[in-house]
């Protein structure tokens, strides 16, 4: 029977897309400060062709173009808003369900997620920054499981990147939903169909579910 939905929150819950449009725009400052002629645009479109080959688009791009890490510009979460079917569909399934946070955030999730208004439906928060285990390992989610109570076959994990999200989650017996907002549908189009159920936006499972 299933009793829990755990969710991602970048680009699940939260929309990132000025985010990451302001982090390019950084990453090409520091790099043509550096002797390398690089755009905004061209940067986001190397984390977006990364993506989609289900590499890690921050790391994996910033590293593409060879500057040292400790070069890359921090990521922070401004400009991040809250998706606007996100309220409606969280009070749809907590009447049916248990909700859940496992995701690789920094401190502070909480504070965060009370202030777009959304931190009571979630009984479990499961923040990378404050467990010590980051997606994709599997130890975030035998974590959260854990705080759950529940085995993974009675759980459904939600986000947004197949690597990071949908492969893990499956692999533990949780079903699985990859919703395509932000990277989403950029991430590992050719696996797609591993996911239990794919969706355009949150407030398909309100249909789904």
């Amino acid at each position: 029977m299933l009793n829990w939905i755990f969710f991602d929150v970048g680009s699940t819950l939260v929309d990132e897309t000025a985010t990451y449009q302001r982090f390019a725009a950084e990453c090409a400052k520091v790099l043509t400060n550096h002797g390398q002629t690089v755009t905004a645009a061209a940067f986001f479109e190397k984390m977006k062709e990364l993506s989609e080959s289900g590499q890690a688009p921050i790391r994996n791009a910033w590293a593409w173009y060879g500057l040292p890490d400790k070069l890359r510009p921090r990521w922070n979460h401004a400009g991040e808003t809250l998706y606007p079917d996100v309220l409606q569909t969280l009070e749809y399934l907590s009447q049916s369900y248990s909700l859940g946070i496992i995701a690789n955030q920094g401190r502070g999730l909480a504070e965060r997620l009370e202030a777009f208004g959304i931190r009571h439906f979630f009984d479990i928060i499961v923040c990378s920054e404050e467990v010590g285990y980051r997606k994709p390992d599997r130890a975030i989610f035998d974590y959260g499981l854990r705080q759950a109570e529940s085995p993974a076959r009675n759980c459904i994990y939600v986000g947004d990147r197949m690597d990071n999200d949908i492969l893990p989650a499956k692999e533990l017996g949780m079903r699985t939903v990859h919703v395509l907002q932000g990277m989403g549908p950029h991430n590992g189009r050719q696996r797609e169909n591993v996911s239990d159920m794919t969706i355009q936006h949150l407030s398909d499972l309100m249909e789904r579910l």
